[in-house]
């Protein structure tokens, strides 16, 4: 077997790459191989996998390294270890450089290459700004299949990290904010960079397993992103129960164990498991609105109560004993609540006392809430919110609301319930 040095071509790339002489490609079979300071470095792929297209639509380029007598050296190793900065960005662009030349073997002319990039190469300005827009020469790869990932929260500065996004954009790369969700991680900082993906932090998804309130969380925190324009990626699904939570949090991409480990080769396109996900998701659909049922049979009789003139107390009598019935209320077309709510007696010496400034709702303004907005304008038409965090009785509810006209007025019906498991919408 030979060995082919993979030199950087001074002719057409005046600025040498790679620095030390000991820092080379050499051909390995098919794949590249990087070796630096008695290191042997190798490119494997992750895929992503979209959602709505249930296939892999990139894959994430991750280093493996090892010494010649095949000890493993975990990344953070190989970059902890760096003498200089100039060593960390020289040991940045040799894996870029590898991993984007084996990328284009494995034949993914449609997909996404995710690269991460070094926090010591963006903060060197002349280190980054040439090197890519070289890369992408030598490869003659376009810039729109790149997504750089950055962390975020590496970059203290935020004009030189805004400097370095601007950089990749004018290359035609595209950006992907990465670990979103994991220590001071600034949404300022998002309006402004505006990057065409963001990946969830793992930690997200690990703990939304065992807590309920992150879990409501994340379907909220996927629709903000999707607000500054990015495409969420879930990363670090390891377990059915995560992909589920995660595709009922409207995720765009999934990336993770569950789905396919880094590996040298081209994913296969669609794993059985995302087929059990999706119809996981199905069955939990439809068996989490079975409970939920009941209370619209009753929710809609309320309605039809309530056009008949009876008095909201008196029209609520059938949610006398109908469990997860926090309040119910009237608002007027402005969203004003009118008179006093109906609280069941089973909830009135359960109300939180520290809550007590917050318990008189007369005359309490709606019309801020989206789902009282949906309401007016359809008339008749019962709304359903996703989990949310209640001030009136100072805990998680789901509320229904319907709009209806009585002697010539609009009245809009509210009733918040006690979440079922996933407050009616799927989960594991």
């Amino acid at each position: 077997m030979t060995n082919t040095a993979l030199q950087w071509t001074p002719k057409t790339n005046p600025l040498p790459p790679f620095g030390p002489p000991e820092s080379f490609l050499a051909q390995d079979g098919e794949a590249a191989v990087a070796h630096h300071d008695g290191l042997v470095m190798e490119s494997v792929f992750q895929p992503i996998f979209s959602v709505a297209q249930r296939r892999v639509v990139g894959h994430e380029a991750l280093l493996r390294a090892h010494r010649p007598n095949g000890d493993r050296v975990s990344p953070l190793e190989v970059f902890g270890a760096v003498r200089s900065d100039a060593e960390a960005v020289h040991i940045d662009r040799l894996t870029r450089f590898l991993h984007v030349r084996n990328f284009l073997r494995l034949g993914c002319e449609t997909q996404w290459l995710f690269l991460n990039i070094d926090m010591r190469s963006i903060i060197s300005r002349e280190n980054h700004s040439p090197f890519l827009g070289r890369l992408l020469r030598h490869f003659a790869i376009q810039g729109g299949r790149l997504v750089v990932e950055i962390l975020e929260g590496a970059v203290a500065d935020p004009a030189r990290l805004a400097e370095a996004v601007a950089y990749f954009r004018s290359r035609g790369c595209l950006t992907a904010i990465d670990d979103f969700g994991s220590g001071h991680s600034n949404f300022d900082r998002l309006w402004n960079l505006s990057p065409e993906f963001v990946k969830l932090d793992r930690s997200l998804i690990a703990q939304s397993i065992g807590n309920r309130r992150i879990r409501n969380l994340l379907p909220h925190l996927v629709a903000l992103l999707h607000e500054i324009g990015a495409l969420v990626v879930m990363e670090g699904i390891e377990t059915e129960d995560q992909g589920l939570i995660a595709l009922d949090s409207g995720v765009d991409l999934m990336q993770g164990f569950l789905l396919g480990r880094p590996r040298s080769t081209p994913a296969e396109e669609e794993p059985a498991v995302l087929s059990t996900l999706c119809d996981r998701l199905r069955i939990a659909a439809a068996s989490s609105q079975n409970p939920a049922q009941a209370v619209d049979v009753v929710f809609a009789a309320m309605i039809t109560r309530l056009k008949d003139g009876l008095p909201l107390g008196d029209a609520c009598a059938a949610f006398d004993g109908q469990e997860g019935v926090l309040r119910a209320y009237l608002l007027d077309r402005d969203g004003r609540e009118i008179g006093s709510p109906y609280i069941p007696a089973s909830r009135v010496a359960g109300t939180d006392p520290r809550y007590a400034p917050l318990a008189h709702a007369s005359g309490t303004e709606h019309l801020s809430r989206p789902y009282v907005r949906r309401a007016l304008e359809q008339p008749g038409r019962m709304q359903r919110t996703r989990p949310y965090f209640s001030l009136a009785d100072a805990t998680l509810c789901v509320t229904l609301a319907c709009a209806y006209e009585i002697a010539g007025a609009t009245r809009v019906f509210c009733c918040d319930l006690v979440p079922y498991e996933g407050g009616g919408t799927p989960r594991p």
